[in-house]
């Protein structure tokens, strides 16, 4: 028989590796951060390190996809090719999440909706193989899905309200650790 004494240390190394394994899942944040904000507004979009980004350079017709590696004061890192002035971005896109797969769901259905039928005309041979109010239908739901793929994403154009900063929290890190007064005291 166990003294109730002996059971504290386990209960407590149990405690311990509790507290440690709920530390785990904690998402670490950057120390700069990328912010879009909307002028005299509180509305904002926080882009840290590792996130994806969607914008539009000056003089680069295309836009530039891809993971932001690096963020500093004045440029950040895209998929470690391209380094961009933040002066230099014109607009931001951002993906509704909607309009993200709607438009798939609506090919799929589509495709899926004349595929059948014609297979099930080949099948049962019934002619015509394509019928034309099975290809309407399925040309409104693939003309569809094109339509809300153009307008999936939302552009934040930086040259009217919108404008970009940078949260630098490594500032503060190191203003924490500069000694206070003159140091004579």
């Amino acid at each position: 028989m166990k003294k109730p004494g002996n059971l504290i240390i386990p209960a407590f190394l149990s405690l311990g590796l509790a507290a440690l394994l709920s530390l785990l899942p904690c998402r670490l944040t950057a120390q700069q951060i990328l912010v879009l904000e909307k002028t005299g507004t509180f509305k904002n979009y926080k882009y840290n390190k590792n996130d994806y980004i969607s914008l539009k350079v000056r003089g680069n017709p295309k836009p530039v996809k891809g993971e932001i590696n690096r963020i500093s004061d004045s440029s950040i890192v895209v998929d470690y090719l391209n380094n961009i002035k933040l002066n230099e971005i014109e607009k931001i896109y951002r993906g509704r999440w909607v309009l993200t797969w709607l438009p798939r769901l609506g090919m799929i259905a589509g495709i899926g909706y004349i595929s059948i039928d014609v297979l099930n005309n080949i099948l049962n041979n019934i002619g015509p193989v394509f019928q034309p109010d099975v290809m309407k239908a399925g040309g409104i739901l693939i003309g569809g899905a094109l339509l809300l793929s153009c307008i999936g994403d939302k552009r934040y154009d930086l040259k009217r309200d919108w404008r970009l900063r940078v949260l630098n929290f490594d500032a503060l890190k190191k203003e924490e650790q500069k000694p206070v007064g003159n140091g004579n005291n």
